[in-house]
């Protein structure tokens, strides 16, 4: 962990996010099952956690290198299946975006807080909680816009996926109930960058 964003080597990811998540985790899977995936987390990452300390051990401000944070989902990945793992990242990014946006990342949601602020406003968003990587969003029409992340050598299919699910999460908290996300191309899956359309309606 370190106090700043990483300007060299491995990017990081802002405590806050995985705190949120790591703490929903827990509440949903009970206190057994976090000491097993604590247990399972390959060092050096495991050393990041604890069952005994506040917020798993994970620092609001503190910034963690995304290889800690890739090993978590893995782990995560080993102990509930590939097929379960949407799911449960969708209900934990909903849970933990909803806890950061009753804090102190209120003021950023502020900023972001229609369509067209998201759009102009993502990459700014985006580095509030990444150190690497470029965010576009495009608005296609009223209901629909295009996602882009590109330049991010952290990238790793469920990270990618929770940055799909925050964004969606995001338009459902501006009173688009019906937002939904779909992934078009991936860096995981062999192109150079990762597309996705979300369509927004509200209702």
């Amino acid at each position: 962990m370190v106090a700043t964003a990483p300007q060299t080597g491995p990017g990081a990811i802002k405590g806050a996010l995985i705190r949120a998540f790591l703490v929903w985790y827990q509440g949903r899977h009970g206190r057994e099952r976090m000491a097993e995936l604590i247990q399972r987390v390959p060092m050096p990452h495991r050393a990041a956690l604890s069952l005994e300390r506040d917020g798993l051990g994970v620092l609001v401000n503190g910034w963690y290198p995304a290889p800690m944070v890739h090993a978590v989902l893995d782990t995560m990945e080993q102990l509930h299946g590939s097929a379960e793992m949407p799911a449960l990242l969708r209900e934990g990014c909903e849970h933990a975006t909803a806890a950061l946006l009753r804090g102190v990342y209120m003021l950023l949601f502020r900023m972001v807080g229609t369509p067209q602020m998201y759009s102009r406003n993502i990459q700014r968003a985006w580095l509030k909680l990444h150190s690497s990587g470029e965010r576009e969003l495009k608005l296609l029409g009223p209901d629909t816009a295009e996602s882009f992340i590109r330049n991010w050598p952290d990238h790793h299919r469920w990270t990618c996926l929770v940055a799909h699910e925050t964004l969606r999460f995001a338009f459902r908290t501006m009173g688009y109930k019906q937002a939904e996300v779909e992934v078009h191309e991936c860096v995981s899956r062999g192109h150079a960058h990762c597309r996705a359309t979300l369509s927004f309606r509200k209702g």
